[in-house]
């Protein structure tokens, strides 16, 4: 996997700084809509595809708001904000239904159970969604207690632990990079897009691209950028 791995990230720039690149952001930046007709969710690069990607709330385009998020399961900046961000979004805009949340995975090359772990959530989104969430919410809770030796034995326990999922099956598709086509499909939507580092975040308001936002930003950024 190792070899396949350094392959498939070798030709995506936006990922040699990864999330380290982000450590002491509190920068956002807003996109321009001089042309407005390149910044929709039918043509922006990060939309690409959206309608095949887990997302919370309702779907894409139909809510006030859509975010399009690029994580990595790797990263800490990416788990701050999963951990101290997220759940206030959730609760005040999905939960709601003011807000659809797309989930794409951009695997910086910081810590390589990253790449493992993004093909075990592919692995399960494929068999059900709503654990994909609650595999995802586990990475980012115990970040620290992963390893590229233990990440896959970790994710079945978990799985056959705490869901009715498949877990061997889910660990031998991860194990066999069954899932690379939809890992390299986001990769290539975040290059299009302009992702520098993770998290990434582009803001929809209906339609349109309204703001983009990187890094672990606090939640009162997100809450300007969502409006009421």
């Amino acid at each position: 996997m190792t070899l396949r791995r350094r392959t498939f990230l070798a030709g995506t720039a936006l990922f040699l700084s990864g999330c380290a690149s982000l450590s002491g952001s509190n920068d956002t930046t807003t996109a321009t809509n001089s042309n407005s007709n390149s910044k929709t969710l039918d043509d922006f690069p990060a939309a690409r595809g959206i309608d095949n990607q887990p997302t919370l709330g309702p779907q894409p385009g139909t809510a006030d708001r859509t975010v399009i998020a690029f994580e990595d399961p790797s990263c800490h900046y990416c788990g701050r904000f999963e951990r101290d961000t997220f759940p206030k979004i959730e609760s005040n805009y999905i939960d709601s239904g003011k807000l659809s949340f797309v989930s794409r995975f951009a695997v910086a090359p910081i810590q390589p159970w990253g790449t493992p772990a993004a093909e075990a959530l592919e692995a399960t989104y494929a068999r059900n969604e709503s654990v994909f969430w609650t595999l995802k919410e586990h990475y980012f809770a115990e970040q620290d207690t992963f390893s590229e030796s233990n990440v896959l034995s970790k994710t079945k326990s978990f799985l056959e632990s705490n869901t009715d999922v498949d877990a061997a099956a889910v660990v031998d598709d991860a194990k066999n990079e069954a899932y690379e086509g939809a890992l390299s499909k986001d990769q290539r939507a975040a290059s299009a897009a302009g992702v520098e580092g993770v998290p990434s975040f582009f803001v929809f308001d209906g339609g349109t691209l309204s703001t983009s936002i990187t890094g672990a930003q606090p939640y009162s950024v997100f809450e300007k950028a969502l409006g009421e």
